[in-house]
């Protein structure tokens, strides 16, 4: 049974208390207990319910931000020009220090859930040298945007719709400067992505990895070894950042 008067596509107005387990602000209005993504407690948001749970006694509802009437403290501009639609870093537009404390208070309440370890003390999160650049491997969708162009992303949460994530700065710096060379090459050279529907065209998806000293190992995932595969991987490696290997591993997959 849904909740009475919350329907997707309502524009609800929420006072957001607290964080779920998925990074998204939590509310209360009509009853229903609403979720929405790219919010933060302390806020008053608007949102459009997308979903409402059908299981009865639920009471929850999905909604996606519209706008923020007033902002919490602690919110922060993303660094990433793709946060958002890639789903990745759900919490980028909250300030490192709030992010370590909600890691802290989940793990004591994880464990204060269990009667033999409601008592153990837990520490504060330890911050990380390193808030950025920190990955040391991407895995990167070869797939087109919506307007038909190349890209080397990742499908946005819940759907196979690609997201370029040109300029992301969780990965290393090697890794981003090499997968932004990496689709250039293959728009150049014609690649052609696969098409899980059509279970037509060349390259799946590319790993690319990088070492401590900068150099990088590139693996293109293909649905088959196309004309001209070898030409790619040459070109790669006239990149200015060193690989690992003396050339691309071509995986069929």
């Amino acid at each position: 049974m849904k909740p009475p008067g919350l329907r997707a596509g309502d524009l609800v107005q929420l006072d957001c208390v607290s964080l779920d387990e998925r990074g998204a602000a939590v509310g209360e209005t009509g009853g229903c207990e609403v979720h929405v993504a790219g919010a933060l407690p302390q806020e008053r948001v608007n949102a459009v319910i997308e979903h409402v749970s059908p299981h009865a006694g639920a009471r929850r509802c999905w909604g996606r931000l519209t706008e923020v009437l007033a902002a919490a403290a602690e919110r922060v501009a993303p660094v990433c020009p793709a946060y958002g639609p890639c789903g990745g870093c759900p919490l980028q537009h909250l300030a490192y220090p709030a992010q370590l404390r909600w890691k802290t208070d989940k793990a004591r309440s994880a464990l204060a859930r269990e009667p033999a370890l409601a008592g153990v003390p837990v520490a504060d999160c330890v911050a990380s040298p390193h808030t950025l650049g920190y990955r040391n491997q991407g895995k990167y969708v070869y797939g087109r945007t919506a307007q038909g162009r190349p890209v080397l992303g990742a499908y946005a949460p819940r759907s196979h719709v690609v997201v370029d994530l040109a300029g992301c700065r969780v990965v290393e710096p090697a890794i981003d400067q090499v997968a932004v060379r990496l689709r250039q090459l293959l728009e150049r050279h014609g690649v052609v992505p696969f098409d899980e529907q059509e279970r037509t065209g060349d390259l799946r998806y590319a790993v690319i990895r990088a070492s401590a000293a900068e150099e990088v190992l590139v693996t293109l995932v293909a649905a088959r070894i196309w004309d001209g595969a070898a030409l790619v991987a040459e070109a790669l490696r006239a990149c200015p950042i060193p690989l690992a290997y003396e050339q691309c591993s071509l995986v069929r997959n």
